[in-house]
């Protein structure tokens, strides 16, 4: 993957200036921080994002999840960043998190069972908090925005030929590491 043009300023940076050749949309949804008052209510705000038209219609490409107002890594570089996750669908958006899915999104089902004693970001994702995540998220720097890219418009706003969405979605992983030594958020490998 080419993406040296978004080298320099990394791809956060590359996302929020809107540079030339940027192929990132917006959704016109976004999960306002209004929205982290409970789990039920949060759960309403994903679901009306990830239910709309728009989530119908993007499709075969790369989803990068946003916050307003950027958080500070504690590992990696410790810089500071906007996005939260990137990830890929060979479908559509609505597709890639069909209905029973959202809950998870607003539940501390954490794979170890065992209340988080650290509020850590990084440890909370790890650990699936996703309530305790999102609503921190969403309240301390949101609103939470996600942004897509077809593979072709990748494709063409990059100069490169990748056959699938797998391919972006590692290569933009790749290069977020190289900028902040560490993966965003809710990102486990690359």
């Amino acid at each position: 993957m080419n993406l040296s043009s978004a080298s320099n300023q990394g791809l956060a940076n590359l996302i929020a200036a809107g540079l030339p050749g940027n192929p990132f949309k917006c959704a016109p949804l976004s999960i306002d921080p209004s929205a982290a008052t409970d789990s039920e209510s949060l759960l309403r705000a994903f679901v009306e994002v990830f239910r709309s038209e728009w989530a119908k219609q993007s499709c075969n490409g790369v989803f990068i999840w946003t916050v307003a107002t950027p958080y500070l890594h504690t590992d990696g570089k410790q810089m500071d960043s906007h996005i939260v996750y990137i990830e890929k669908t060979d479908h559509s958006f609505a597709y890639r998190w069909p209905a029973r899915y959202l809950r998870n999104l607003v539940t501390d089902d954490g794979s170890d069972g065992k209340a988080s004693a650290s509020p850590a970001p990084r440890e909370l994702a790890r650990r699936d908090y996703n309530w305790s995540f999102y609503k921190s998220m969403v309240r301390n720097h949101g609103p939470l925005q996600v942004w897509f890219a077809s593979v072709d418009e990748l494709n063409a706003a990059f100069g490169d030929s990748a056959p699938c969405a797998r391919d972006w979605e590692l290569a933009m992983n790749r290069q977020y590491r190289t900028y902040h030594g560490c993966l965003p958020l809710k990102n486990r490998r690359a």
